[in-house]
């Protein structure tokens, strides 16, 4: 039996390469019923959080978004 795998991801104002790192967790050779990703915003100005919102939504894994609220 394989193990449930929660992936994190710290992040703030990637928007040049959040896309990419994304997709690169989506492609994981891992059954997404047992992957689970949580992606902590440093409050991002730019378009990170809405580019993570969009990649995700038609997503099969499960996710949380949260937010630091700046404290780093």
């Amino acid at each position: 039996m394989l193990p449930k795998v929660t992936i994190g991801l710290c992040v703030k104002n990637n928007e040049p390469t959040i896309q990419f790192t994304i997709n690169s967790v989506l492609r994981v050779n891992y059954p997404v019923n047992l992957l689970e990703l949580i992606v902590v915003d440093g409050m991002s100005k730019d378009k990170t959080v809405e580019i993570i919102t969009q990649t995700l939504k038609n997503s099969n894994i499960s996710y949380k978004l949260l937010s630091d609220e700046g404290r780093g």
